[in-house]
């Protein structure tokens, strides 16, 4: 494929630059500054998929006490209890492991459910779990009476709300019938904030341009299974009213 003298950039078309326009002078040599890719592995020579149980077999084995200590701890409480989840998540919450207990906010729990529990079973080439949420409520618990939860966690019920929001568990740690959602406001890429005034939520309304850190207000936000009604966005057509009465350049859309 030819590659622009102006820009560097490869171009499909072999007589002016599909990026800046400029007219080629043909050369098929590679940029100095483009490395070579790695062959690509045939369908042959990947491995192929194994099941989520071969997988963490080794894992289940290595922590064969922990794992026991967290059945033991289900079963005296009444709660189904798959060992194979239960040693996903000890293994993938060790890395939150302090010299005081594990230290977790609610974003690490939402991330320990949404990304790193999928991300092991991928880097093993691993069907994924289906019973991650129930199996990681049981193992926060378990920590928690057994004082293996640092001082500067969040809050248990904090630490509880990705499981049910994304996760899809009651607030009894079981699977929630049919039809029936949360009864809070989803906060779940956010830690918890002791500052924030009882009722309300944390919602991200925008990030600093450099940094990216969010800019959070608190406020009265439904819970996701309550329908709002267009009142609730007044607010937001004050505001758009009047970014465009000081001609602002963005203007925030409904």
């Amino acid at each position: 494929m030819p590659s622009c003298d102006l820009c560097q950039e490869f171009t499909h078309d072999p007589t002016d630059c599909d990026w800046c326009g400029h007219r080629l002078t043909i050369h098929e040599s590679v940029p100095d500054d483009v490395a070579e890719l790695p062959p690509v592995e045939s369908a042959r020579e990947r491995r192929p998929f194994i099941s989520f149980a071969e997988a963490i077999a080794p894992v289940r084995e290595a922590r064969r006490r922990e794992v026991s200590a967290v059945v033991q701890w289900a079963i005296a409480h009444g709660l189904p209890c798959d060992r194979n989840p239960v040693a996903l998540c000890l293994e993938v919450l060790d890395r939150h492991r302090g010299p005081d207990g594990f230290e977790l906010d609610r974003v690490d729990v939402n991330h320990v459910l949404t990304c790193d529990a999928g991300n092991w079973s991928a880097m093993k080439r691993a069907m994924r779990s289906d019973n991650v949420a129930p199996a990681l409520w049981i193992v926060l618990h378990h920590l928690a009476e057994g004082g293996a939860l640092s001082e500067r966690c969040d809050p248990m019920s904090a630490l509880l709300e990705p499981l049910q929001c994304y996760g899809g568990l009651g607030a009894d740690g079981r699977e929630r019938p049919e039809g029936v959602d949360v009864d809070f406001a989803c906060q779940c890429f956010l830690p918890h904030d002791p500052n924030c005034p009882e009722g309300l939520a944390q919602h991200v309304v925008g990030h600093h341009r450099e940094t990216f850190q969010p800019f959070i207000a608190h406020a009265d936000m439904p819970p996701r299974s309550v329908d709002p009604p267009v009142s609730s966005l007044e607010p937001l057509f004050r505001l758009t009213r009047r970014v465009r009465a000081a001609g602002g350049v963005f203007v925030p859309r409904v």
